[in-house]
């Protein structure tokens, strides 16, 4: 059985609550605007935002709309990290939110600072060619991992290129 429009209209505000679009006690677009964002009648928006009430997802304010619920916290794990004075929880790390979001396809503008570049600078037949050369050098130690900064060749390399 295919979902309806209004269990389709919750599961995307729901998704959007979850994946923190709509923060708690933020407020929710009108029933009119909603509809209008969505594609989808005023009644239906109502019908969705009822049964969101109901839920406990979100909740009606008379005369003011509709706004997120506050939701119980995330599980939080402190992370340790090893500094001067010795083992200090110095950060903590949203578990849920990480785990949902690890896998995500983000385009590689939305994610600046990723450590990707766009497709479009690839070039998989040169790509190809550096490979099979690399394999084929019996002295090329290619397996292990490397350093932190990098191939020094290619450091070097770079820095030609961009020094001018």
């Amino acid at each position: 059985m295919q979902p309806t429009l209004v269990d389709t209209l919750i599961q995307r505000v729901k998704s959007a609550i979850e994946e923190r679009q709509y923060k708690s006690g933020s407020k929710l677009p009108s029933v009119r605007a909603a509809a209008g964002l969505w594609g989808v009648s005023n009644f239906t928006v109502v019908q969705a935002y009822d049964r969101l009430v109901a839920q406990g997802w979100i909740e009606s304010r008379k005369g003011s709309g509709f706004y997120v619920q506050q939701r119980q916290a995330p599980h939080v794990i402190t992370a340790i990290t090893h500094t001067s004075y010795g083992d200090t929880p110095t950060s903590s790390m949203d578990v849920t939110w990480l785990l949902r979001n690890m896998f995500r396809e983000v385009s590689a503008h939305a994610m600046p600072a990723s450590g990707t570049v766009p497709a479009a600078w690839l070039d998989d037949a040169l790509i190809a060619q550096a490979t099979r050369a690399i394999a084929r050098d019996p002295q090329m130690n290619w397996l292990p991992y490397g350093t932190p900064q990098g191939w020094l060749p290619l450091r070097e390399q770079l820095a030609v290129l961009l020094n001018g």
